[in-house]
Order: structure tokens, then C-alpha cells, then sequence
């Protein structure tokens, strides 16, 4: 008989089988093609520091530049969490181009200390893709060293020329601008305060140095500010920074190519092979791709995809298994940086076990790509297939 009893008790089966489906459901790696439609927050810095003495005047203002890098129009509003800060204006719209906001403090009533003074600054937009975007910002207040009267006769006096009350820092970097990726030499020089001096470079793009005189690459076009932080061997500090600017685009097209390539081409059982996913001269400026990759199951084991040297800054490249032996794969920039046109580099990096346990020693098999979509579609492939050995 169907009774009550017998009802509940299936109901409570079919409640844990949704249960229990929903939760084995494999997540996508490929990326949410609803999210490239939508406007994206691009900021030019995460992170923001400012250096002070009690006596000395408030730090130098510093820009903090947004931008959409998504699709459509990006409206956003900027707060800060803290007294001693500001930034003006507090919220824009962009289609794509830059604003910039200045990002200054007031150190008025504040004391010097052992910690830092920490802020966060807020980037929020009801539309996009990614709100919010969070800035990290650090004053650091050091107590006014003045001179020490000293036995001019002992041997340890200051460098001529210190001056603890006035530490200055200056730096510059060169060339200026360029086409990417541009090799950018920078100097810097210290004066005041009391040697030995050391220095630290934020290069404007997620990447710092301590070096006096460093060299860095920048591989994406865009604006960027390098900051150099000097500090004194009584911990005062003192910052400069210099503007470097890269080219929008990179030379005429060389051939608008796409290729797929081994590394290494020929390996035992149980090898990790390396499958990066290359262009040559793109003819269109790359936001967002998609395309398949196939091999042979018998001889590889899919491992992972990774992003390429010219997608590292991208909010995701990534792929699945979609049949055995064939990987649907994606990206887009989100916060990232688009690849500008001409550019020559791999997007996205196939990582492959092999097993090879019904093959005998050098044999050979294919791993192919195609079905280019997005911002790749209507590339050559040069070559869309590379071969690999087997060894034993």
C-alpha cells in the first residue's frame, strides 16, 4: 500500500539525489561566456605606499588610473577607508579609456610609529565583471633626525653633503617609449639623510626590484609609473618616480600565425611534455580565444593548462576534457592586458603525461589544434599539427 510513511520516504531519496548530483557536478574550467560581455576594472596599481617625517610636508600626490577593459561602458565609484586619504575625483566612466584619479594624504595629527598607517582604497561597479578592485595603501611616518654634533677629528663623520634632516631621492628611466616589449634601463641617486642608502623599485606593472640602476622588461603596451622608495640607514625614506610609456601596437603583421609545438619532442613514459600554443603577427588585438586541442589518449595523459608569456596577466586561461583525447580551451583578459597586434608569444601552455603503454619505442602521433574562435579566428596555423616520439 502507498501510504504516507512510504511518500516521505521518497521524497527524501529524490531531495539527497539532487543533493547528491549537484555536488558531483564537475565545475567548467573554460571561462563564462556571459562574463565578456560585461565592463571590466582595470587599475594600473594594487598597491600604493607614501613616506613621511613629523616635520617634513605631506608625501607627494600619486595617480591611480582606471579604465574598462571590458565590453561596453564602465561606471564606478572610489572610497578609501581612512581619514589621512583621498582621492579625487571619486568615480568615473570609461569605453576604454584611461582616467586618472589623484591619491593624496594629510598627515595632519598623525604620529610617527613602528607600523605602517594602512588604508585600502575601493573600486565598485554594479556591472562589471569584476567589482570590486581593491588598492592597498601604507604611510609610513618616521620621528625628525636632526645632525648630531660629532668629534670632527674621529673618523666617522657623515659623507659631506648628509644632511638627516634631507633626504631626496630622484631616479629616470630609459628611453621613455618604445614598441613592446621594450628593455627599460633605470638610475637613481640619493642625497641627505645618512648613507649607505638602499633602494627599492615598484616598476608599475606587479613587479619590484631592489637594485639601484635595474633593468626591466615591459611586454604589454600601456603607461606605467615606476616608483623608487630610497632609504637611509636611519630607516627615513624617500621616493621619486618617472613615467614610461609603450607603444599601442607592435609592427605590421608578420603573417597573422597560430602553431602548436612539442617540448620535448620525443620522451620516455611518465615525462611531463610542455604543449605551449603560440601566435606570430596577429592581425586583430586578442581580449578573449577559444580552440580545441587533440591527441592520442594511448600516448598522453592530460594534465593542466596554463597560461602563456603573453596571457600571464589575464584573468583566466583555462581548459577541460570535453571527449577523450580532445581539450576545449579559453581566456579572457578580464583585468588583464589585451595582446596588442604583431605580437609573438604563447596564450596558453598544454600540459601532457606520457604513457605510451601500447606503443613500442619510437613511434610517433600527432597533437593538433583547431576550431580558432574570438579575437583568433582566421588565423593560419603554421604549423596546426607537431609530432611527437616515444621513447623506451
Amino acid at each position: 500500500m502507498f501510504t504516507k510513511k512510504t511518500a516521505q520516504f521518497i521524497l527524501f531519496f529524490l531531495v539527497l539525489l539532487v543533493i547528491f548530483q549537484t555536488g558531483c557536478k564537475k565545475n567548467p574550467m573554460a571561462p563564462d561566456m556571459e562574463d565578456f560581455t560585461r565592463p571590466v576594472i582595470w587599475i594600473n596599481a594594487f598597491e600604493m605606499s607614501f613616506t613621511a617625517s613629523e616635520a617634513s610636508a605631506n608625501s607627494s600626490s600619486q595617480i591611480l588610473k582606471v579604465k574598462n577593459s571590458g565590453i561596453n561602458t564602465l561606471t564606478y565609484s572610489i572610497s578609501d577607508d581612512a581619514d589621512w586619504l583621498s582621492v579625487s575625483p571619486p568615480n568615473g566612466s570609461s569605453t576604454g579609456q584611461i582616467l586618472e584619479h589623484l591619491v593624496s594624504i594629510d598627515k595632519s595629527g598623525l604620529e610617527a610609529q613602528d607600523d605602517s598607517y594602512t588604508s585600502v582604497i575601493t573600486i565598485t561597479s554594479s556591472e562589471s565583471y569584476n567589482s570590486p578592485q581593491k588598492v592597498n595603501v601604507s604611510l609610513t611616518i618616521s620621528k625628525s633626525v636632526l645632525p648630531q654634533q660629532d668629534d670632527p677629528d674621529d673618523g666617522d663623520d657623515p659623507p659631506p653633503g648628509d644632511d638627516p634632516s634631507a633626504l631626496s631621492a630622484s631616479c629616470s628611466g630609459s628611453p621613455v617609449s618604445g614598441v613592446v616589449p621594450l628593455d627599460v634601463s633605470f638610475t637613481a641617486s640619493a642625497s641627505g639623510g645618512i648613507a649607505p642608502y638602499s633602494y627599492s623599485w615598484n616598476f608599475g606593472d606587479g613587479q619590484s626590484y631592489s637594485s639601484q640602476n635595474p633593468s626591466h622588461t615591459y611586454s604589454s603596451a600601456g603607461t606605467y609609473t615606476a616608483i623608487l622608495t630610497v632609504t637611509d640607514s636611519t630607516n627615513s625614506k624617500a621616493t621619486d618616480s618617472t613615467t614610461i610609456t609603450t607603444s599601442a601596437s607592435q609592427p605590421p603583421a608578420t603573417g597573422n600565425k597560430i602553431e602548436v609545438k612539442c617540448n620535448p619532442s620525443s620522451a620516455s613514459a611518465d615525462t611531463i611534455v610542455n604543449v605551449p600554443i603560440s601566435i606570430k603577427g596577429n592581425e586583430n588585438e586578442i581580449k578573449v580565444f577559444g580552440l580545441e586541442l587533440t591527441f592520442d589518449p594511448n600516448m598522453f595523459e592530460f594534465q593542466s593548462v596554463e597560461k602563456g608569456n603573453l596571457t600571464g596577466s589575464w584573468a583566466a586561461v583555462a581548459g577541460n576534457e570535453t571527449t577523450s583525447g580532445t581539450l576545449k580551451i579559453g581566456g579572457f583578459l578580464g583585468a588583464g592586458t589585451s595582446i596588442p597586434t604583431g605580437s609573438d608569444g604563447s596564450i596558453a601552455i598544454v600540459k601532457l603525461k606520457v604513457t605510451g603503454s601500447s606503443y613500442s619505442s619510437g613511434q610517433q602521433c600527432q597533437v593538433s589544434i583547431n576550431s580558432y574562435t574570438d579575437d583568433i579566428a582566421g588565423m593560419s596555423p603554421e604549423p596546426a599539427n607537431t609530432t611527437f616520439t616515444l621513447q623506451k
